[in-house]
């Protein structure tokens, strides 16, 4: 190395003997040690001490931290959709395109509507879309807890059943299976709560 360059130092936590050993080709201190993996610094970061002494023979000399720029805070992320207390939610991503307040259930390549008639997807019911998404982006699926729609007209304290395509309906379906998603609190709120399918 040619130049004012500094130079690096390898050392080690202890000494065999106080022997140092200097290589002014390489420009290399190196201390030797029995049975201790040498350490790595640059030299202008060390103050050799204790020479004489069997440990230790350096103290890392660092300069201080020095705060160049204060960092501004980042915007605010998008929020997430509004839910009731005590709602459980599930993201992910839709295999196409979703309307909100529909029974949906996961496939092997995402999101996608649940049917009263597709028997082999029963038990992968997931739950109700929270709003809509396109296919590919994300979409909350509420899978318990309360739901408000005020364009909702349930019956009261009657169960509600996965229908057609994801739709829902206080019709139980007369083929295929009988799946409650959730029960009607009001006219236009319901609770979630996915149960086991009945094959008809």
């Amino acid at each position: 190395m040619a130049g004012n360059e500094k130079s690096p130092a390898v050392l080690t936590h202890e000494t065999q003997r106080s022997e140092l050993v200097v290589d002014a080709r390489e420009r290399l201190v190196v201390v030797q040690a029995p049975r201790v993996e040498p350490v790595l610094v640059p030299a202008s970061a060390l103050e050799l001490v204790a020479l004489n002494r069997p440990a230790p023979v350096y103290e890392p000399v660092y300069p201080a931290a020095m705060l160049l720029a204060a960092g501004a805070q980042g915007p605010e992320g998008v929020p997430g959709p509004p839910g009731q207390a005590g709602t459980q939610l599930y993201e992910g991503l839709a295999a196409e395109s979703l309307s909100g307040h529909r029974a949906v259930y996961l496939a092997d390549d995402g999101i996608r509507y649940a049917d009263a008639s597709d028997t082999l997807n029963a038990d992968a019911t997931l739950g109700i879309t929270a709003g809509a998404a396109l296919a590919g982006a994300a979409v909350f699926v509420v899978t318990h807890g309360v739901m408000v729609e005020g364009s909702w007209n349930w019956t009261p304290r009657d169960p509600v059943y996965l229908g057609a395509g994801g739709a829902l309906t206080q019709t139980p379906p007369a083929t295929g299976l009988v799946l409650v998603v959730a029960i009607a609190l009001t006219a236009t709120s319901i609770e979630v709560r996915i149960q086991q399918p009945i094959f008809l």
